[in-house]
């Protein structure tokens, strides 16, 4: 059907939605009638859309944008191929979502280090989203700062902040700061009501 529609001369989106409504209207309308075609037939066309849709050159492409994007887009074709469609989609979906939160973990900010007079200056830079699952790498951070420096926690850049990572960042500078003789300047992050949550 793919190849018919295209050689057809489809190409705006209107033939999409006229080809979409065709097939539409031949599974509601003659649906007894497409048991009769040949199931021989089914799997040439298939391969054909298959052939045309996964070229080579699209596998050279997806393998030079690196592991996080190639091993997804293969582990879907072939879930697809050793399953079915919908369970090959959605095992590639999960990977690709683990690969998302993995990367969101570990990029959830950005740190440079500066020698003052006055010792150690660190700035830590929040990235633009910083959800709960960035929790744990910046608490990490935090714990792992050394002694008696000055840490400036910049999160101007960032566009939302969880209430959870907030709310180590204050507790890091009003309770174990002190303790551990580190200077804490924050840019943009805002108090937050650890009673009152």
């Amino acid at each position: 059907a793919l190849p018919i529609y295209v050689n057809a001369g489809g190409r705006t989106k209107a033939a999409t939605v006229t080809h979409g409504i065709i097939l539409l209207l031949s599974v509601a309308l003659v649906a007894r009638y497409l048991n009769y075609i040949p199931l021989a037939a089914l799997a040439g066309v298939l391969l054909m859309v298959g052939y045309k849709l996964a070229r080579i050159s699209l596998f050279k492409s997806m393998y030079k944008l690196g592991w996080e994007q190639f091993l997804p887009f293969i582990v879907t074709i072939v879930a697809i191929l050793f399953t079915n469609f919908l369970n090959g989609i959605a095992i590639g979906m999960a990977l690709a979502i683990f690969f998302i939160l993995r990367k969101n973990y570990r990029h959830s900010y950005h740190q440079t280090r500066e020698q003052t007079g006055e010792g150690e200056t660190i700035t830590i830079k929040l990235s633009e989203e910083v959800t709960f699952l960035n929790k744990g790498s910046i608490q990490a951070k935090l714990e792992e700062l050394p002694d008696g420096c000055t840490v400036i926690i910049d999160g101007s850049k960032s566009v939302n902040i969880d209430y959870d990572v907030l709310e180590i960042i204050q507790d890091f500078r009003n309770h174990s700061a002190p303790h551990r003789n580190i200077r804490v300047g924050t840019i943009g992050i805002k108090e937050v009501d650890v009673m009152g949550h």
